[in-house]
């Protein structure tokens, strides 16, 4: 199966609006978390939630770094990408 950035953006989307239980549309994607209201729990959730649906774990400093849920989601992505091609 194949996810590219956007798919894994759709997904990250949905599940963090489902954290701050705000519409999927109205969350900025471009932004760091901390102007999304995403707090370091939430990160810790969102990780465990990226490693139960995608197999990839990313450590806190990763997500931390990746900034907000287009950057993250590419960095899944090139993840999956690199899994499938049968590095990691």
């Amino acid at each position: 199966m194949e996810y590219g950035a956007e798919t894994v953006l759709g997904y990250l989307t949905s599940m963090v609006a489902d954290m701050k239980m705000v519409s999927a549309e109205t969350l900025p994607k471009n932004v760091c978390y901390h102007e999304t209201g995403i707090d370091s729990l939430e990160l810790i959730d969102l990780a465990r939630n990226i490693s139960d649906h995608y197999g990839v774990r990313l450590s806190m400093t990763e997500l931390i770094t990746a900034g907000g849920l287009r950057q993250l989601s590419e960095r899944v992505a090139e993840r999956l990408t690199a899994a499938s091609e049968g590095g990691r």
